[in-house]
């Protein structure tokens, strides 16, 4: 799904820059689509998966969280010792910042 969007989004880009008015136009129409989809196909999934992995009875929630991680300095570092992110006991110490990243995008 991710890579079709990116496709749509540089198809719409070209109507963008080299198309006539009416081209132009549609252009501009389908990234308002794109950009409207992008973010809850995103958070949808990063629930599904990091939920899984995260506490989200916590001061965070789960995006914010894994905001926290897409964030973290060291990517090579634990998620447990991100500040503010809550890893669930059964997979504690088992996920990098990247690999944790990798699995929800």
């Amino acid at each position: 799904m991710k890579e079709t969007l990116k496709e749509l989004e540089e198809q719409a880009q070209e109507l963008i820059d080299f198309g006539d008015s009416r081209e132009k136009s549609e252009g501009r129409g389908m990234m308002n689509v794109i950009n409207a989809i992008i973010p809850s196909i995103t958070e949808e999934r990063v629930n599904k998966i990091a939920e899984s992995l995260l506490c989200g009875d916590t001061e965070y929630t789960i995006v914010e969280q894994v905001k926290f991680i897409r964030e973290h300095e060291d990517q090579t570092d634990l998620i447990d010792y991100v500040e503010g992110v809550t890893v669930w006991e059964k997979v504690e110490f088992s996920f990098t910042c990247k690999g944790f990243l990798e699995l929800i995008d």
